[in-house]
C-alpha cells in the first residue's frame, strides 16, 4: 500500500464513523418521540432534554437495544439497523485484525475499501431513512412538514448566527 492508499482508507474510515454518528444521532429523537413520549408535548421540557442527554451517551447496538424494548421498528429497518450495526463492530472493533493482511494486494485492498464505501452508502441512506421516520410520525401526531421544515431552518440560521 503506498501513501496516497493510506491516506484514503483512514480518510474513508473517518468519513465513515461521522456518518456513522449520524446514524446514531437520528436514532435519538426517533427513540425520544416514538418510544418514550409518544404523544407530542407529552414530555416537559427537561424531562425531554434528560431523555435525550441519556440517549446521546448511547452506542448503536444500545440505541437498538431501545428501539426493540419500545417496539417502535418495523422488521425491515430494524433488520438493516442490525447489519449495519454488524458493520460498524467491523469497522471499529475488528477491520484492522480480521482485513489488515489483505492490504498488502490490490484485489485484497480494493475488498476492503469496497466494504467502507458499503458502509459509508449505508449510513447515509439510514441516516435519510430514519430522519423521514421521525417526521412521518411526527406529522401522524399532528404536525405539519411546513412546522418541521420552518423549524429545521429556524435551527440552521440560529447555528449559523442569523437568527
Amino acid at each position: 500500500m503506498n501513501a496516497g492508499e493510506l491516506e484514503y482508507l483512514y480518510m474513508r474510515i473517518g468519513t465513515a464513523i461521522w456518518h456513522l454518528q449520524y446514524v446514531e444521532t437520528a436514532l435519538t429523537p426517533f427513540i425520544l418521540i416514538k418510544g418514550i413520549a409518544k404523544e407530542l408535548n407529552s414530555l416537559e421540557k427537561d424531562e425531554a432534554l434528560k431523555h435525550e442527554g441519556m440517549l446521546n451517551k448511547l452506542t448503536l447496538g444500545q440505541l437498538l437495544g431501545k428501539a426493540e424494548e419500545f417496539g417502535i421498528l418495523n422488521g425491515e429497518t430494524l433488520e438493516r439497523l442490525r447489519r449495519f450495526n454488524k458493520e460498524r463492530r467491523w469497522l471499529v472493533h475488528n477491520s484492522v485484525r480480521e482485513s489488515d493482511d489483505l492490504l498488502y494486494t490490490d484485489s485484497g485492498r480494493a475488498r476492503v475499501f469496497s466494504r467502507i464505501e458499503e458502509f459509508i452508502e449505508e449510513a447515509i441512506a439510514l441516516h435519510k431513512h430514519i430522519g423521514e421516520l421521525v417526521v412521518e410520525y411526527s406529522v401522524s401526531k399532528g404536525m405539519s412538514r411546513r412546522q418541521i421544515d420552518d423549524t429545521a431552518q429556524n435551527q440552521i440560521r440560529r447555528l449559523k448566527g442569523k437568527s
